[in-house]
C-alpha cells in the first residue's frame, strides 16, 4: 500500500506528460506491472494529440472526451472493438468450461463409476473430466467451435461404457454436447448409427434429439431401416399397407426427435423424397415440427406439387396445416407449375375462402392455362364475386384462348364490356 502511494506520488510530481513513460515509473516503484496499471485508464481532458497511442488502443481506456486527432479516436476505436471481441472470446470458453464441469459435478453427485459391461474399465469423475475438458486446453482456445474432432474424441472414448444400464447418463451426455453446439462430421455419425444403435436400439432417436439439428443425422434416423419392396406378384395387394406402414415408421421417428427439438429441414426435404405418394409427404409435414428458410419452404413445397396427385386434392393441400412459409411457397408452386386444373382449383379456392381473387394473382395465374373450355368453367363459376378490374382479366384470357367467333360470343354473353348489352 506503502509503495503503491510512493507511486502516485511519483506520477504527481513528475514533469513528464507521457502515460507510457509515467506508467513504467510508477511500475518500478508500486511492483505492479505497466499493462496493469494502463488497464481502463480514465483519459477525460487529457491532451494526446501528435503523441503515440498505440500501447493504449487495446487497454479498455475512457478515450472519448480526450484530446485526439481522427486518425487517434479511428485506433481507439478498432482497439475497443478487438477487446470486446477477445472478451467475448474468453467469456465463450469460459462458459464452455464451467458447462462441462457442472456436468462433471453432477455425474459425481448422481452416478456412481460406470462400468464397461465387461468389468475391464471404469469411468469415474476424473477420467470423464479428462475426456471432455482437455482437448480444451490444448486444442479449442478462446471462440474456437467445438468441431467434430472433438465430438468423435469423446464419443469414441465413452463407447466402450455404452451399455443399457448406463442410458440416463448418455441422455445426459448428448445433451451437454448439444448445449456446447458440437459439430457432428461424418465419424461421430457412423459412430451413432452403428456403435451406439446397437447398443441402445430405438432409444438412440432420444439421444440424437439431444443434439444441434443436424441434416445427415436426422434424415438418417427418420428414414432407418426402410421397408422392403413387396415382390412384383404381390405389389397391387401390399401397396396400400406398405405404404401406410412407411409413413407411420417415418412420423413416429420424427416425432421422437420432435419430442426435444426441431427436425432439420433438409432432412424433411430427404424424407418426402423418399415417400412415394406426394400426399403422404403432405401428411408428413402437417405433422412433424421443423423450421426452415423461405428457400427451404420452396423446395419443400415443389416435392409436394410435383407428385401425381388429381386436381380435386388442391384444396387439401392449401388448407394443410403446415408453417405459414411452406403454406405460401405451396401456393407459389401450384401457380407456376402450370397445371390447368390445379391452377384453377386454386382460384377457386380463393375465391370462396378470402374473397374475390386479386388482379394481379388471377393475372398471373390465368396467362399459364390456354386451354379456353378449363377457363371458361372458371369463369362461370366466380364471375359474379368479381370486381371490374378482374373481370378485364378474366376478358382478356378468355379471349387469348378463344379459337373461333363462337368462343368470342360466348364470353361476351358471359363478360359483356362496359356499353354492351
Amino acid at each position: 500500500m506503502i509503495k503503491a502511494l510512493e507511486a502516485v506520488a511519483e506520477v504527481l510530481t513528475s514533469e513528464s506528460r507521457d502515460l507510457k513513460e509515467l506508467a513504467n515509473k510508477a511500475a518500478t516503484t508500486s511492483g505492479i506491472p505497466a499493462e496493469r496499471i494502463l488497464m481502463n485508464v480514465d483519459l477525460t481532458g487529457i491532451d494526446l494529440s501528435g503523441q503515440r497511442i498505440d500501447y493504449l488502443t487495446d487497454k479498455g481506456a475512457d478515450y472519448h472526451a480526450a484530446y485526439l486527432s481522427a486518425e487517434q479516436r479511428a485506433k481507439f476505436q478498432k482497439g475497443e472493438r478487438k477487446l470486446r471481441t477477445r472478451l467475448m472470446r474468453r467469456k465463450i470458453r469460459s462458459m464452455r468450461v464451467d458447462m462441462i464441469s457442472d456436468f462433471v459435478e453432477t455425474f459425481e453427485a448422481q452416478f456412481s463409476p460406470l462400468g464397461d459391461g465387461k468389468r475391464k474399465q471404469i469411468l469415474d469423475d476424473q477420467l470423464l473430466k479428462h475426456i471432455l475438458l482437455s482437448p480444451l486446453v490444448t486444442d479449442y482456445p478462446s471462440d474456437k467451435p467445438l468441431d467434430e474432432r472433438y465430438t468423435q474424441r469423446v464419443l469414441v472414448r465413452l463407447a466402450p461404457f455404452a451399455v443399457k444400464a448406463n442410458l440416463e447418463f448418455f441422455k445426459e451426455l448428448f445433451r451437454l454436447l448439444g448445449d456446447l453446439q458440437c459439430e457432428i462430421g461424418e465419424i461421430a455419425h457412423s459412430l451413432i448409427m452403428d456403435d451406439y444403435l446397437a447398443k441402445y436400439g430405438d432409444a438412440v432417436g432420444d439421444l440424437i434429439g439431444q443434439l444441434q439439428p443436424n441434416a445427415a443425422l436426422d434424415a438418417h434416423w427418420i428414414n432407418a431401416k426402410p421397408l422392403k419392396k413387396p415382390l412384383i406378384n404381390e405389389a397391387k395387394r401390399k401397396k396400400h399397407k406398405n405404404r401406410v406402414v412407411l409413413l407411420d415408421q417415418f412420423v413416429n421417428r420424427a416425432k421422437q426427435i420432435n419430442s426435444h427439438r426441431a427436425i432439420h429441414p433438409s432432412a424433411i426435404e430427404e424424407t418426402l423424397d423418399c415417400l412415394s405418394d406426394a400426399l403422404d409427404g403432405l401428411r408428413f409435414i402437417e405433422t412433424v415440427d421443423f423450421n426452415c428458410t423461405a428457400d427451404e419452404a420452396e423446395r419443400i413445397a415443389l416435392r409436394i406439387v410435383k407428385g401425381d396427385w388429381p386436381a380435386s386434392r388442391t384444396r387439401l393441400v392449401l388448407e394443410a396445416e403446415v408453417p405459414p412459409k411452406v403454406r405460401g411457397a405451396l401456393f407459389r408452386q401450384i401457380m407456376h407449375q402450370g397445371n390447368v386444373e390445379r391452377t384453377l382449383e386454386m382460384l377457386r379456392w380463393l375465391n370462396n375462402n378470402r374473397g374475390a381473387v386479386g388482379a394481379l394473382s388471377l393475372e398471373d395465374a390465368l396467362s399459364r392455362i390456354n386451354s379456353f373450355a378449363a377457363l371458361f368453367d372458371f369463369a362461370s363459376d366466380v364471375y359474379m364475386d368479381l370486381a371490374a378490374n378482374q373481370m378485364n382479366v378474366l376478358r382478356r384470357a378468355l379471349d387469348r384462348t378463344a379459337m373461333n367467333s363462337s368462343q368470342r360470343a360466348k364470353v361476351r354473353r358471359l363478360l359483356p364490356e362496359v356499353g354492351e348489352t
